[in-house]
């Protein structure tokens, strides 16, 4: 029994590691925060002034974001409060996993992993799919 009782511990201790360690859809990279800004450069930033780009696989406008999974560890959403409004051109979408994602005209807004500092583009361009977002 004593046996059994242990192995029953472990296996759940198991278990417990791996669920936390499975990837999910990157909700823990992304940088929640207000309205997106437009800098002097006509691009769009965020937090801290990092940039923000769009994917060309989103349609414009339909509120949808194709970018989930493994594709939003290294492009995590533009996300936000429950409570946040539109601001302007920069609008909302929930995404499926019910957080808020910021767009602009439409189109959602996503950081790149990669960049750490304002002024950082490392993505743009990247896969011939991301290019920043600009005015």
């Amino acid at each position: 029994m004593r046996i059994l009782t242990t192995l029953g511990l472990i296996g759940s201790a198991v278990l417990i590691s791996a669920c936390a360690s499975t990837g999910g859809t990157g909700a823990s990279v992304s940088r929640e925060g207000p309205a997106p800004k437009i800098a002097a450069n006509n691009t769009i930033t965020g937090n801290g002034g990092l940039p923000l780009y769009v994917y060309s696989k989103d349609k414009k406008g339909e509120g949808v974001s194709e970018c989930y999974d493994a594709c939003a560890k290294n492009w995590p959403a533009a996300v936000t409060g429950v409570n946040t409004r539109p601001e302007g051109d920069f609008g909302l979408i929930i995404r499926m996993d019910s957080t808020r994602q910021w767009t602009y005209k439409g189109q959602p807004l996503y950081y790149y992993a990669q960049d750490s500092k304002a002024g950082d583009k490392k993505g743009d361009g990247a896969g011939g799919n991301w290019k920043l977002a600009t005015k």
